[in-house]
């Protein structure tokens, strides 16, 4: 999806990793794919920046094997680079 639409993207696989990303490279919106609890907290701390929230799938229970939609994911980047 990076390179269909030209954006840059960083992954972190934690939220630690995710705040020093967001301190490193100051993005103009963030799009944030994890559990429920993880989003809010997440949410509260990179506030006022906008985050587009997309929840995992989890279907081994919390924090195992855990999926996302690529579908939701691109339909996010296709509603924001359409603003």
């Amino acid at each position: 999806l990076v390179q269909k639409y030209g954006i840059p993207a960083c992954v972190a696989t934690g939220s630690a990793m995710a705040r020093n990303a967001v301190k490193e490279h100051k993005p103009r919106l963030i799009f944030a794919i994890a559990c429920e609890r993880e989003l809010v907290q997440g949410i509260i701390t990179v506030f006022p920046r906008p985050v587009c929230a997309i929840p995992n799938q989890r279907p081994n229970g919390p924090c195992r094997n855990t999926q996302v939609q690529i579908s939701d994911v691109e339909n996010a980047i296709k509603m924001y680079l359409k603003m």
